[in-house]
């Protein structure tokens, strides 16, 4: 579905994909922010990068009077971006849903920024931790696996990626990378979900409630 706002000498379509997990109340919030923003006087060109929960979105000329937003696919990397914010959005309510149930406030990242990882993360990811940002580059994100034997303290055993190669390679962590810093998430044998050491409980009903059930 493509839905056009503008204002003065400017459109800007935004596409959608309809049945893919975006509320209809979440679409209206950010065409009415994309209204606002242009009717407040901003315009954007073509280049420019917008951030929208933890992703970073790109305006792409489509014609003379028309800048499309474009998403990353989420499939290649170099980052491929695409005429849609139907992953952004969908992202988006993900994270908040994620953070509401267990009572936080989300704290965005950037797909541009920096996680440590175990080398084998990707095979059997089981932890994330939330710390303090050492940098503007980094998120504060540390993913490792579930290998006892595998010693996360030895710096052989760990790198750095970006959280979009992150995301590409183990999906199960997207739902938690808007923690905020003090947070730990223990992704098996079962879903628990720490706050500055404490564990916290999933509120009856929320996302997560039925995200552990399975």
């Amino acid at each position: 579905m493509r839905y056009r706002t503008s204002a003065a000498l400017q459109s800007v379509p935004i596409s959608f994909d309809v049945g893919q997990g975006v509320p209809e109340s979440d679409i209206k919030w950010f065409l009415r922010f994309m209204e606002d923003a242009m009717e407040s006087g901003a315009r954007f060109k073509a280049g420019e990068t917008i951030q929208i929960g933890w992703i970073i979105d790109r305006f792409e000329q489509q014609s003379e009077s028309e800048i499309a937003i474009c998403e990353p696919d989420f499939t290649n990397i170099p980052i491929a971006f695409r005429d849609s914010v139907t992953i952004t959005l969908r992202h988006l309510r993900l994270h908040k849903d994620v953070v509401e149930s267990v009572g936080l406030q989300p704290a965005f990242p950037s797909i541009r920024q920096s996680a440590i990882v175990c080398s084998s993360f990707a095979d059997e990811p089981v932890i994330m931790v939330r710390n303090e940002p050492l940098s503007d580059t980094d998120s504060g994100v540390f993913v490792g696996c579930g290998d006892i034997r595998h010693d996360h303290e030895t710096t052989e055993n760990l790198e750095r990626r970006s959280l979009y190669e992150v995301a590409l390679l183990a999906k199960s962590v997207i739902p938690f990378v808007a923690l905020p810093v003090g947070s730990e998430v223990h992704l098996a044998p079962g879903l628990e979900v720490f706050f500055e050491g404490k564990l916290r409980p999933i509120r009856r009903g929320s996302y997560l409630a039925e995200f552990a059930r399975g």
